[in-house]
């Protein structure tokens, strides 16, 4: 007689027998370290070889500038209220590799206002960089998390 559909049977291997999972071969702060360290000394080198200065003096102005200063703005807050309001207050800091339970709307917020600093910005800049545009933000982007990623 059929019973309906059979569940499926799975085996948990240990840490040892998992050779290509994360968590069996923990990062080196040293391996984390230099990550940052480049993707900022790329953004830092972006900047200056393509002259964003003067991109930002020529098209940083109008309705894309002010959202995506209001929408960056918004992200170094909720920065700083993960990193310092919420463990004055509860005495912990949030494990964000926990983010789903620990914190969850933050952490919805900070992308929501990524997305939209994201967009003000390939918008901003469009006029002077062309097709190239969404690489830049795209580096700065990086550039950003990861110096932020250092605290």
């Amino acid at each position: 007689m059929y019973s309906g559909p059979t569940q499926p049977t799975t085996t948990v291997l240990p840490n040892s027998d998992r050779p290509y999972d994360e968590r069996s071969t923990p990062r080196t702060r040293v391996i984390r370290y230099g990550e940052s360290l480049g993707w900022i000394a790329a953004t830092l080198l972006l900047a200056y070889f393509i002259d964003l200065r003067s991109a930002l003096q020529n098209y940083g102005y109008g309705i894309p500038f002010y959202l995506l200063f209001l929408s960056m703005s918004g992200w170094i807050l909720v920065f700083f209220y993960l990193q310092f309001y919420v463990p004055i207050r509860t005495g912990t800091r949030p494990d964000l590799k926990h983010w789903e339970t620990q914190a969850r709307q933050p952490v919805q917020i900070a992308t929501a206002f990524a997305v939209v600093s994201g967009v003000s910005s390939i918008w901003m800049l469009w006029p002077a960089y062309g097709w190239f545009t969404p690489l830049v933000v795209f580096l700065f982007f990086m550039g950003t998390v990861s110096f932020i990623g250092l605290f």
